[in-house]
């Protein structure tokens, strides 16, 4: 009897111990009685809030970087060697990869005080801009040149890696922009121009340069044309637009042109024309030529998109004489005017006032620098 009694007793403790631990089990998974059935809810729909958010986004990955670690004056693609060339803020000019690796010294440009550098068609000379005056660097011969102290702008021509330049005639007062060897010898006047301060670049595959009242809110611009090997009558182009800027693409068929609404606007946006400066269509991009670059095709633009432009500003002469940095977003538009963002806006993890623009090759990355911190950076895009 006794052992009965043990063995009873123990199967009892069994049983008991077995229900607690279900118990137990059973009042962690279930939900407590005094939680209302809003609570449940409130907890699905932040599930759900969050789910919203990831499906509104363009779920587009994290793909910002910057790529280098010291202020950078300047920046291009060389596309035959697919590196990237640019000049420090001290002068160094060096080349790494389309990924910031692999960074290797040039030259050293002994010039104080650099504000810009622009680079030759084939990447291999420069136009130097600098507080005393502007400069060309050849690297063929590494031999700097100063330009005579009256040219004050100055670009390059694809004929024979000439320059074009303007220049004041103290006797005269009288404005021409002219074409001369990088030295600034043997030059020859193209035209004569009754604005001080002109833009003008040479048409993509063609002999003529276009020029033009450089953008201001309070003129009306007038692009023309005029052929550089046999200086003519001028073509006028196109005319009208208060603060115009103007870019042509790649094969020289089409012309970006950023614009202010109206004379001393602060509303802004691109539009595109043919090369006889016909059907013009507003994109409806709000953003500068300065923060524009065409695609290797000429049939893409991407941009960086100034969301903070202040309200009273006048534009792009605000910006333009920096009187405040841009907060920007970045997108891309085809010619027929269709947008597509570029990076979502969760993933724009620094203020970002883009500049100096380029594109790669393949096109799967966009480069520029940073306004802010003069920093470069990548943007890699999406097929």
């Amino acid at each position: 009897m006794k052992k009965i009694f043990i063995i009873s007793l123990i199967l009892l403790l069994i049983v008991l111990i077995s229900w607690g631990t279900y118990t137990i089990i059973i009042k962690t998974k279930l939900p407590d009685k005094n939680q209302s059935h809003s609570d449940i809810s409130d907890a699905d729909n932040k599930k759900n809030d969050t789910t919203e958010l990831n499906s509104a986004s363009t779920n587009l990955r994290p793909s910002l970087f910057n790529i280098s670690d010291i202020g950078v004056l300047s920046a291009d693609m060389d596309i035959s060697a697919n590196l990237i060339r640019y000049v420090t803020e001290n002068g160094t000019v060096m080349t790494m990869t389309p990924r910031g690796t692999n960074q290797k010294q040039l030259f050293k440009l002994n010039i104080p005080n650099l504000q810009k550098v622009i680079w030759s068609p084939d990447n291999n000379d420069l136009i130097i801009y600098a507080i005393d005056g502007l400069y060309t660097y050849s690297s063929k011969t590494s031999i700097t040149h100063k330009l005579n102290s009256s040219i004050d702008y100055a670009s390059w021509s694809n004929i024979n890696n000439k320059i074009l330049y303007k220049y004041f005639d103290n006797k005269t007062d009288s404005r021409s922009i002219n074409i001369s060897k990088q030295n600034g010898e043997n030059w020859k006047e193209i035209i004569n121009v009754p604005f001080r301060h002109a833009s003008f670049m040479q048409v993509p595959n063609s002999s003529n340069m276009a020029y033009w009242q450089a953008g201001d809110s309070f003129i009306q611009s007038k692009l023309q044309t005029v052929n550089i090997i046999s200086p003519n009558k001028p073509t006028l182009i196109h005319e009208g637009l208060y603060g115009a800027d103007y870019l042509y693409s790649p094969n020289g068929k089409y012309i970006l042109v950023g614009s202010s609404k109206s004379k001393g606007a602060s509303n802004i946006s691109l539009g595109i024309m043919n090369n006889n400066g016909g059907e013009y269509k507003n994109l409806l991009a709000p953003t500068l030529i300065q923060k524009s670059v065409w695609s290797k095709d000429s049939k893409t633009i991407y941009y960086a998109h100034p969301t903070n432009i202040p309200e009273n500003s006048i534009m792009p002469n605000d910006y333009i004489n920096n009187k405040f940095k841009t907060k920007d977003t970045f997108w891309k538009v085809d010619i027929n005017g269709e947008k597509t963002r570029l990076i979502d806006l969760e993933n724009l993890t620094e203020n970002i006032d883009a500049k100096n623009l380029f594109i790669s090759e393949n096109e799967d990355s966009l480069f520029f620098i940073n306004n802010i911190n003069n920093l470069l950076y990548r943007l890699k895009l999406t097929k």
